[in-house]
């Protein structure tokens, strides 16, 4: 049995329904020997040759009901090496990254990098991201630009800009800097003739180039992961208050992994989101931290790849690759252990993880009512000792429709659990609803 007091703290946790129907579950059945995944038209089908322990704090307790799991050898200790541990986590991390993206495939559009910038322009024209135009300038000059982060103006009053009677080596330093940078010339040139009349011209270009050099100069110390953490939440909010037509929806929807400069160590922020067209050069300004890319995310099949004109190697232009590639290097960084590594908005959509038999079996008859064979199945045999040999499987699904049925499912159930106003859950009163809410659903969709 289960309290209902359980079951309605967990429903008020942050959890799908879904999810909380597998913490029922596994109070009444904390062995499985087959898992299903779904996330949006992708399903993965493990099946197991052995039974499979789930338990929780409260299953662990050695009653009567559990004892026989708790001896077997699939709960004994694991055995892994505090290597084979890391190597695990990663994989659960890169799956996790996997089926988030493919659940959220239809709202989630667009594939936006964000780089931190140096720490000033000391540090632009002289550190790992160096300009090139060092030269140009004598060392007292380098000097003068140690702690500066804004080129636009002169002011004795700001720690951050140049005193006023350094205007003219000011003007130098945007001009070295500019005729050094033909990206930013050639995307203010463009800016300017788009939003600007001919006579506004030089007059517009020549205060949007310093404007464009000072945000590649970055707000926080791009190599402490806090800070940054910080300057993603504000760009987050700033990007809800100022272009709120942006979004596919009412509100901006991403999925984010951090990420790790190999040269400079700086962390940088890959993310897809539910953006309309936005202009580069807006979203730019937007993070004002370093450089901004974006590139169009199309479908083929189940998986997903960057736009064909993007600046993505085409051997890396799965886009679930891309984004999960370093993982496991990046968990080798002092500066990530114990650190969450992938920040989601709220409003996603959350995959389904089952181990429920009813609903699998429901699956299943899903396959067979629309004739959908697997696009890809595999022995795979365990390494170790204490390991599971599996089945795997693979599918490719027409829509959403059964990724949406299980979630509203779930729900039906839990609810209906909870109607019964009792203090205790029987295992009788949860085969009832689930099958009567199953059963209900299949007939639905059969007529």
């Amino acid at each position: 049995m289960i309290q209902t007091a359980e079951i309605k703290k967990l429903k008020n946790k942050d959890l799908s329904f879904t999810e909380v129907l597998e913490e029922i579950n596994t109070d009444f059945n904390p062995n499985y020997d087959e898992s299903v995944v779904v996330a949006g038209s992708y399903v993965e089908i493990k099946k197991y040759a052995d039974s499979i322990f789930k338990g929780n704090s409260k299953t662990n307790k050695k009653t009567p009901e559990n004892k026989d799991a708790l001896n077997s050898p699939s709960k004994k200790k694991s055995g892994y090496t505090r290597s084979e541990g890391i190597s695990r986590a990663n994989r659960i991390r890169k799956n996790k990254i996997k089926y988030t993206s493919r659940a959220n495939a239809d709202d989630l559009n667009k594939f936006v990098t964000l780089d931190f910038g140096t720490k000033d322009y000391f540090s632009l024209i002289t550190g790992d991201s160096k300009s090139n135009c060092e030269h140009e300038l004598s060392r007292a000059e380098l000097e003068k630009l140690r702690g500066i982060k804004d080129l636009t103006t002169c002011n004795d009053n700001h720690p951050e800009k140049l005193n006023e009677n350094e205007d003219d080596f000011r003007e130098k330093a945007v001009e070295i800097l500019t005729k050094k940078s033909d990206t930013i010339r050639s995307e203010v040139d463009k800016y300017v003739k788009e939003n600007y009349s001919k006579n506004r011209y030089k007059t517009e270009f020549n205060r949007e180039i310093p404007r464009r050099l000072n945000s590649l100069i970055s707000n926080c110390d791009p190599n402490d992961l806090t800070e940054a953490k910080k300057e993603f939440a504000a760009f987050s909010k700033r990007i809800r208050e100022s272009w709120p037509t942006l979004f596919k929806g009412s509100d901006f929807k991403y999925f984010a992994v951090i990420d790790i400069q190999k040269g400079t160590r700086h962390f940088h922020f890959h993310l897809i989101a539910n953006f309309n067209d936005i202009p580069q050069a807006e979203l730019q300004k937007l993070w004002n931290n370093g450089t901004v890319t974006i590139s169009k995310i199309y479908k083929s099949g189940n998986i997903f790849y960057f736009n064909k004109d993007s600046n993505i190697n085409k051997s890396e232009s799965k886009l679930t690759h891309y984004m999960t590639k370093k993982i496991e290097q990046n968990s080798k960084d002092p500066r990530c252990k114990g650190k969450q590594m992938t920040i989601p908005s709220n409003g996603l959509k959350r995959f389904h993880k089952i181990t429920n038999s009813t609903l699998i079996t429901m699956i299943y008859k899903y396959f067979k009512r629309y004739s959908i064979e697997p696009k890809w199945s595999n022995d795979i045999k365990s390494e170790k000792a204490y390991g599971k040999d599996f089945q795997i499987s693979k599918f490719e699904l027409p829509d959403f429709e059964l990724f949406e049925d299980i979630e509203t499912i779930s729900e039906r159930i839990i609810e209906t659990l909870l109607e019964l106003n009792k203090e205790e859950i029987t295992r009788e009163d949860y085969y009832n609803a689930m099958y009567e809410i199953v059963h209900s659903q299949s007939r639905q969709k059969a007529s």
